[in-house]
């Protein structure tokens, strides 16, 4: 399958709303907000293709991914903070 890119301007102030709405909803990029939110048209107009819903559900499931990174990473630092606690008990006890 071919690969097509579609451009197109939109001012600032309707950049910055597509912006906030996209890290609202999780989106790395406006651009990945975007096409998410076509596919989901299609899909509601009964017009996408096998393709499109692989899409979408690799997009959901990469927002799912970042979300899990980002707690493990806090869940990382909890646990780090919980040694350090550990080892200052231990060493108070010798």
């Amino acid at each position: 399958m071919v690969s097509r890119v579609i451009q197109f301007r939109i001012d600032e102030k309707l950049f910055e709303k597509i912006k906030q709405l996209a890290e609202k909803e999780g989106f790395k990029s406006p651009n990945l907000y975007i096409k998410n939110m076509l596919l989901k048209q299609l899909v509601e107009e009964g017009k996408a293709t096998d393709m499109a819903n692989i899409t979408r559900r690799i997009n959901r499931l990469e927002k799912m991914i970042e979300r899990t990174n980002r707690e493990l990473g806090r869940i990382g630092k909890e646990v780090a903070l919980l040694w350090k606690a550990v080892r200052e008990l231990s060493e108070g006890r010798q």
